[in-house]
């Protein structure tokens, strides 16, 4: 990622959650090799001299645009917030602390906000604007833009706030965290585009009640969205903002464009792809060829090869193991967002298990355990009611004994659980199934709407994924942001 990072050579970034996610070590070691700043000015680390901005990286970048009788000095801030500390490697977060330690946690993304931004409009950088980069969920960069005053002209004073030109703040939100594309109301989206063969854009978030008119853009994830902005300024205040933000316009570019000719020449085209090959054999290629446990004597290697979707007909010794581990994952090693949960119930489609390779016993790699479930969905939490979990096991265990007439390959999506004995009669029809639902402690599941259960799964099912759409039907969901082969992966860490 690195090196292709530096093919598109950003004016500057800001790190969130999963940027931490192999160790802080391994943090500083990827940022080093960028050429590009990384700008986190909210969270230090101690030093010999006291508390300094994380090694590597920028406490603030200045950029300067547009051409020279009307350019533009741009201060860029990056702040990450509570929900971003709470989602990060254990680890990695023991080595820094928020700029703000006497603060409430939700306060001290908007104190350090409001501060760097006057110090960037003083002496000695005389910014025109001030963009924040953050990393934070919707409600924080709702509130964070509130609180900076982040509006056109014209919407902060039709909300009665005042004059924008004489007023702190910062002038435009660029966030991240969240995977849905949004835009706030005070950005307008003139025109979204596709590449040939799509017509629905990648998932994106509706307006929001708590936004007044920010302007905020929020670009979803994993390249799936690009913003085009154009903004309008016009003169302010020398003293405050030098510059107020008239309008920003937007154009959303859906999805990456595979039938556009590349202008690159053929001889650049075969580096970066001989390069990204290169990285993938020997870095990503040999970590996934590392030894991570040993089968004991009395388990067959085919246990971890599922080659015939066992799983997706039945109960498996693999997805046994698999389902108790998260439940263990979830004791020893849940993410500082998720408390202790009583009576836990892990469950997961057996679809999701995947691979068909034999391994060795004696040498079971990160790659067997990658491929066991290599999605990137995380694992959730949430509440659900007895009446909701009873339906959704109906509906998991529909299609459980089922296999394709033209390849013979089974497709139920059988349920794999831990936490929870399920009683159920395949002879019988199609939801009615299910004969007991019994928690770990022994208490039966209540079929009602009184009596909630904690239940820990992907954030694919607990979206109504293989249709099971009464798992969508939750409360108090929380997302650890961790996917299904890391928690695996960490688990078996412990022995």
């Amino acid at each position: 990622m690195v090196h292709l990072m530096n093919e598109l050579a950003p004016d500057a970034c800001v790190p969130g959650n999963h940027e931490f996610d192999f160790s802080r070590e391994r943090f500083n070691q990827l940022v080093e090799s960028c050429n590009f700043p990384w700008v986190l000015s909210n969270a230090e680390e101690q030093t010999k001299d006291g508390w300094a901005t994380l090694k590597y990286l920028h406490r603030y970048t200045v950029l300067e645009a547009g051409p020279d009788e009307q350019k533009l000095r741009i201060g860029i801030i990056g702040l990450i917030s509570a929900d971003t500390v709470s989602k990060t490697n254990s680890q990695a977060r023991g080595t820094f602390r928020l700029c703000e330690p006497n603060s409430n946690e939700n306060e001290e993304m908007k104190k350090k906000c409001m501060k760097l931004a006057a110090e960037l409009r003083g002496e000695p950088e005389k910014c025109d604007l001030v963009f924040a980069l953050t990393h934070g969920v919707f409600d924080e960069d709702i509130d964070l833009g509130k609180h900076a005053n982040c509006y056109t002209v014209g919407d902060f004073s039709s909300l009665g706030k005042g004059v924008l030109k004489d007023t702190p703040g910062i002038d435009l939100i660029l966030g991240g965290h969240d995977h849905e594309y949004f835009l706030g109301k005070g950005v307008k989206l003139i025109e979204t585009t596709f590449p040939q063969g799509k017509r629905e854009p990648p998932k994106t978030q509706g307006a929001l009640d708590n936004d007044d008119g920010l302007l905020l853009i929020k670009s979803g994830t994993d390249f799936q969205d690009l913003s085009e902005i154009e903004i309008t300024v016009e003169e302010g205040n020398e003293q405050v903002r030098r510059k107020v933000i008239k309008s920003v316009e937007v154009k959303r570019h859906c999805y990456p464009d595979t039938t556009r000719k590349v202008l690159a020449k053929d001889s650049q085209k075969d580096r970066m792809g001989d390069l990204l090959r290169r990285i993938f054999k020997y870095q990503v290629g040999s970590e996934m060829k590392k030894p991570v446990a040993q089968l004991p004597p009395e388990i067959l290697p085919s246990a971890l090869a599922n080659g015939s979707q066992e799983s997706r007909q039945g109960e498996t010794i693999l997805g046994n193991w698999i389902a108790d581990s998260m439940i263990r994952w979830y004791k020893n090693h849940r993410t500082e967002n998720m408390k202790p949960l009583s009576d836990l119930i892990f469950v997961m489609g057996g679809g999701s298990i995947r691979t068909g390779l034999d391994v060795d016993p004696k040498r079971v790699t990160q790659g067997d355990i990658v491929s066991l479930n290599p999605f990137i969905t995380s694992l959730v939490t949430f509440k659900i009611t007895g009446k909701a979990l009873w339906e959704a096991f109906e509906q998991a265990l529909r299609e459980s004994v089922k296999t394709s007439p033209s390849t013979h390959k089974a497709f139920g999506g059988f349920p794999v659980v831990s936490g929870i004995k399920v009683e159920w009669d395949s002879t019988e029809p199609k939801g009615k199934r299910v004969r007991t639902l019994t928690l770990s402690s022994g208490v039966a599941v209540e079929q009602d709407t009184e009596h909630f259960y904690n239940i820990l799964t992907d954030s694919y099912l607990a979206n109504g994924g293989d249709d099971l759409t009464a798992l969508k039907e939750h409360t108090e969901y929380v997302d650890s942001e961790i996917p299904v082969y890391r928690a695996l992966l960490t688990d078996i860490g412990e022995f």
